[in-house]
């Protein structure tokens, strides 16, 4: 019994095995556990969930079939060290960041971790006849990852972002170029912003398109 337990305990230090850039702290452990949902309380199964530093994963497990994680992870002498959900598993789903100052950081206990459903927008924008004017566009939507504050300090440098308006902008018409088409993956149930001008002197037009599916798309021709 003594060499399994000593197994289990040792595996997720194994899987995020340290690299020569890492700085250990010896004699010293985390240990995270907590459980992972979706909105509806559906647990999020084998998604992963791991503990890294600057130069890399210090510690990493998965969850089981009840969202469950628990595992013991290496400490890094870094001044910030992030518990991580989902950072590579489910694209459909949003990811979580929880951030703790080293000095405070005895453990990553979170309790429930919620993830939302994520809706992928696909858009094409078409200038029909080459005399059209140019078309000035911005989309705006949610981010779709949360960083959340651990413990109760953290260094003034670090800025925390959680499911923040993001948005960038283009032009079609100049250079010939008549078509545009991008993806654009926000949180479900949020809507995208398309905000367009047709000219320079045209009314600025704002259109909501709502994410109400994980696939959607929008066709804008002019």
């Amino acid at each position: 019994m003594k060499k399994i337990f000593l197994v289990t305990l040792l595996t997720p230090l194994l899987m995020g095995c340290p690299g020569d850039d890492l700085d250990i702290i010896e004699n010293e452990r985390l240990y995270a556990e907590g459980f992972v949902t979706l909105e509806n309380g559906t647990p999020v199964v084998n998604t992963d969930v791991s503990i890294s530093e600057n130069s890399g994963i210090l510690g990493q497990d998965l969850t089981d079939a009840s969202g469950a994680f628990s595992f013991v992870s290496l400490k890094s002498s870094d001044e910030i060290m992030t518990l991580s959900i989902n950072k590579e598993t489910d694209t459909t789903v949003s990811k979580l960041n929880y951030l703790a100052f080293n000095t405070a950081a005895n453990n990553f206990s979170i309790g429930e971790a919620v993830l939302k459903p994520i809706g992928f927008l696909n858009v094409s924008l078409t200038k029909n006849t080459p005399e059209a004017p140019t078309l000035f566009y911005t989309f705006v939507y949610e981010d779709t990852f949360c960083d959340i504050q651990l413990t109760n300090i953290l260094p003034d440098d670090v800025t925390l972002r959680c499911y923040e308006s993001v948005n960038f902008s283009g032009e079609l018409g100049p250079n010939g170029k008549t078509t545009f088409t991008t993806q654009i993956e926000s949180l479900q149930e949020t809507p995208v912003k398309f905000i367009y001008q047709i000219g320079e002197t045209g009314e600025e037009t704002i259109v909501e398109i709502p994410l109400n599916n994980t696939t959607n798309s929008y066709e804008f021709e002019y």
